[in-house]
């Protein structure tokens, strides 16, 4: 998953980085589909032409320019985001497969309000919820530490299993002993990487790693499936 991601931004430096050479080089018709850069190019250009005093100029389109550039950058943070907690969830979604519980979850299922994984099965859920499990996937806390909180009242009070995926130096400023226990009061555990756990939690009964959780949880957890 971590390789994944770093490939990932590398692609995106270099979109980045080449993204006003691509409009440019691009054909009549797919720059019309941009018009708000078109008229930022042309400003540039404009600026460039007029201009006798090459400072000047760097000062002048460099104004325009940060401005785009910030909304890129903007842009790319807001889909990072979105494909990081996705990619997240087919990761999750093949060792699930791979430890045979392919047939005994069902992704991305509407309760009172979206979960990302339910086991068993919707049907279970609507004769006996208690019965269920709930798993929600983020990336960090920090990204959608308030959805968690929507996402209990979907379940309605019951046990939430809340996965995060970051590594173990982000979650030195992520993952708090106050969100921990905060989550342990609100009945959801929080399962983390297997360093993060023994380094940091391992006296916290509600922080799982990721071993203990597929491994020893979710096998206890089947049980109740039946």
């Amino acid at each position: 998953m971590d390789d994944e991601y770093e490939i990932y931004l590398e692609v995106e430096r270099e979109l980045i980085e080449t993204a006003i050479e691509s409009f440019l080089k691009a054909g009549e018709e797919e720059r019309r589909k941009y018009p708000n850069l078109s008229r930022l190019i042309l400003q540039v250009q404009t600026q460039i032409v007029r201009s006798s005093d090459p400072i000047e100029t760097l000062i002048e389109i460099s104004k325009p320019l940060a401005h785009f550039y910030k909304l890129l950058m903007e842009s790319f943070a807001q889909s990072r985001k979105t494909r990081a907690g996705g990619s997240a969830q087919y990761h999750i979604e093949f060792i699930l497969d791979e430890l045979g519980y392919k047939g005994l979850y069902e992704r991305q299922r509407i309760l009172n309000g979206m979960v990302d994984f339910l086991f068993p099965s919707f049907e279970m859920w609507q004769k006996d919820r208690r019965r269920c499990t709930v798993l929600s996937v983020k990336r960090t806390l920090r990204e959608r530490y308030k959805q968690v909180f929507e996402e209990l009242s979907a379940i309605r009070g019951l046990v939430l299993y809340l996965l995060s995926t970051q590594t173990e130096s982000e979650a030195q400023k992520d993952i708090t002993q106050e969100k921990v226990q905060r989550l342990n009061e609100q009945n959801v555990y929080l399962i983390v990487r297997d360093e993060i756990k023994q380094g940091r939690f391992s006296q916290e009964a509600n922080v799982l790693g990721f071993t203990d959780f597929f491994c020893k949880e979710l096998p206890r957890l089947k049980e109740r499936w039946k």
